[in-house]
Formats: C-alpha cells, sequence, structure tokens
C-alpha cells in the first residue's frame, strides 16, 4: 500500500507542478501543449526515480533485518503512478492557465 500511496502523490504531484509553472509564464495553446508534454515526461522521469532509488535502498535497509522486497507491489505502484501522470499534467495546466488569466486581468479562458 505504502508503494502504489508514494507513486500515485509523485505521478500527479510532479506533473502537476511543472504544468502549471510552465503554462502560467506561456498560457497559449502551445505553451499549454508543451507544458502537457513536458510534465508527462517529468512525471514519468520522476517515478522511474523514484522507483529505483527508493528500491534500492529499501532492499539494502530490508537485507539487514533478512527480508525480501515485494517486487510486484512496486511494479503495481508505479504501474498506477503511471496512469496519474496525465490528469496531474492537465489538472496543473488549467490551473497555470487561469492563474496567468488572472494576472493579466483577463477573464478565465475556457478549458
Amino acid at each position: 500500500m505504502v508503494p502504489t500511496l508514494l507513486a500515485m502523490l509523485v505521478g500527479v504531484g510532479v506533473p502537476y507542478f511543472v504544468a502549471r509553472k510552465f503554462a502560467e509564464r506561456n498560457p497559449g495553446l502551445v505553451g499549454v501543449a508543451v507544458s502537457l508534454a513536458l510534465a508527462c515526461a517529468a512525471g514519468v522521469v520522476a517515478l522511474f526515480m523514484l522507483a529505483f532509488a527508493v528500491g534500492f535502498l529499501l532492499e539494502h535497509f530490508m537485507n539487514l533485518f533478512d527480508m525480501r522486497l515485494d517486487t510486484g507491489a512496486w511494479l503495481n505502484g508505479l504501474a498506477r503512478g503511471i496512469l496519474g501522470v496525465f490528469p496531474g499534467a492537465a489538472g496543473g495546466a488549467i490551473h497555470g492557465r487561469r492563474r496567468a488569466a488572472t494576472r493579466r486581468g483577463q477573464p478565465h479562458p475556457r478549458p
């Protein structure tokens, strides 16, 4: 359960913040499309970094106590985290575009 929760948080959180910051600076349609692509790539890279780094450290820690690492739980969590990348990126892009419109005093663009 912990690997799935951790992967979901990273899988939704990282793309959300990357897309929001990029779409805030470039609120046009091309900027939003680029922010979606960039955020999805950043989310997947962050998930793989999490999987390998935490899995490597956890395996060494568990070897101290003669316990085995449940690889299936980590792979299941990684798959669920990857499924959360696109909704996180889309939410961040919409929020960033609305924040940019609010700062410029324009009406909110339609999502």
